[in-house]
């Protein structure tokens, strides 16, 4: 972790400064003394970014796509997981923007006493080319948009160690160049940024937790002992470096990221893409273990358990996903499959209905007998019917879903079997993931 401005290295201090001089802000630098450093993230905060969707693509596949340099430039850095079509970008990538969050930046970016900015890991190259674009499309006149200039000029090497690093190089550096601020907030999806983002800005508020000295500590040096700092004190000018990296208040808001509307016809044609020209191919990949309904099952099922979605509202929906009972959210080995194995024609009886807690959806706990025999398993199985996408492996966490009992009287029939997903088999998980340099 940074602690000062110190812990900024000249090469870093040469690129976010370059960065600086580039901004709105920065022409108007000599007008404006903002007592407030506002800072946006970009993905999953503000906008609804694309991501790759457990329902449709195997883990190990997602691994490898989220990886830097693995599969393509990984997808984090790769254009096209921004690329939403020409339709979508005439529309002003309309359902894309988390409301509440865009009304934030926009009161704060009226307000003259707040820098408002927005920060993401998201690289200059090459999101330069469509990032701000997509802000102008909704007249939002940011004082600042700042991308991980990692590299500074395309292909060369890296100078951040991580986006983590990055921002709080940037925030440092903010400090330091602009002295009247005194208050950092901000807004971020991942919270366990939003932990370290804390504990970060805690150590630039609290002088005990920060190597600067405090303003008021400087003060009263600097006059007293401003021709002995190394005779009647133990604090040395290096010490001063950066004192202006001490705040006196900051807010880090934790922001429930929020994907966009389920589109696997554009997931499907991304991965294809990243794929193309590659040595690799996908196939189905055994991924949980299930219980695979007949077809007469699933459209019963579907028209005794109606659920209204509320279309209106931005972001993910709750899709139809009512033709698998979960066994298992990984595929068992044969031996150890329960209710006769693989292949093996069940019942399958309805005993409670529930919709999750934090979240819109709804499912069904099911207890299964061997075909014919009339005998139900203790052990209670999800049905989902209707969940969001990237909330799939939420459905075996029973105990996150309130259930009550079902009053309809009914058995359906399926089949023992491997649930599948999109994936290449021979493709091993490759090193750390790169989402945290997104």
């Amino acid at each position: 972790m940074k602690l000062s401005f110190d812990d900024v290295s000249q090469e870093e201090r040469g690129i976010l400064n370059r960065q600086f001089d580039a901004t709105p802000f920065a022409e108007q630098q000599t007008q404006r003394q903002p007592v407030e450093l506002a800072i946006f993230d970009f993905d999953s905060t503000l906008f609804y970014s694309p991501l790759l969707s457990p329902t449709l693509w195997h883990p190990t596949l997602v691994h490898a796509l989220t990886t830097e340099n693995f599969l393509g430039p990984g997808w984090w850095r790769d254009i096209r997981s921004l690329e939403l079509g020409d339709q979508v970008e005439a529309s002003n990538w309309e359902g894309f923007w988390n409301p509440h969050i865009l009304q934030q930046a926009r009161e704060s970016i009226k307000d003259p006493k707040v820098l408002t900015v927005v920060l993401t890991g998201r690289r200059v190259h090459p999101f330069n080319k469509v990032v701000p674009r997509m802000l102008t499309a909704q007249n939002l006149q940011f004082d600042m948009v700042c991308m991980r200039p990692d590299p500074e000029i395309e292909h060369d090497p890296s100078v951040f160690n991580s986006t983590m690093d990055f921002k709080q190089a940037f925030i440092l550096n903010m400090l330091d160049k602009v002295p009247s601020l005194e208050r950092v907030v901000m807004w971020d999806d991942r919270f366990h940024h939003v932990k370290r983002f804390r504990t970060f800005l805690d150590h630039l508020r609290n002088p005990s937790h920060s190597r600067a000295p405090h303003k008021s500590q400087h003060h009263h040096l600097y006059n007293h002992n401003k021709n002995h700092y190394n005779h009647r004190s133990s604090v040395t000018p290096n010490d001063y470096r950066g004192y202006h990296s001490i705040i006196k208040g900051f807010k880090v808001n934790y922001v429930h990221g929020i994907r966009p509307r389920y589109n696997p016809e554009w997931e499907k044609s991304v991965v294809n893409s990243i794929l193309e020209g590659s040595t690799y191919s996908l196939v189905p990949m055994p991924s949980s273990t299930v219980i695979s309904l007949s077809q007469e099952s699933v459209e019963k099922i579907k028209t005794l358990f109606p659920y209204k979605i509320h279309i209106e509202k931005t972001g993910e929906l709750p899709i139809y996903f009512g033709n698998k009972v979960v066994l298992a959210n990984k595929d068992l080995p044969r031996k150890k499959v329960p209710l006769g194995g693989i292949g093996t024609q069940v019942d399958i009886k309805l005993h409670s209905v529930s919709c999750y807690k934090s979240s819109h959806g709804l499912q069904l706990l099911v207890t299964v007998s061997k075909e014919g025999l009339d005998q139900y398993s203790e052990e209670k199985y999800p049905l989902p019917l209707y969940v969001k996408p990237s909330e799939r492996n939420t459905v075996t966490k029973l105990e996150e879903w309130d259930w009550s009992p079902t009053k309809i009287d009914l058995v359906i029939q399926g089949k023992v079997d491997y649930g599948y997903l999109q994936g290449i088999e021979t493709l091993q998980k490759p090193g750390k993931r790169g989402h945290d340099d997104q």
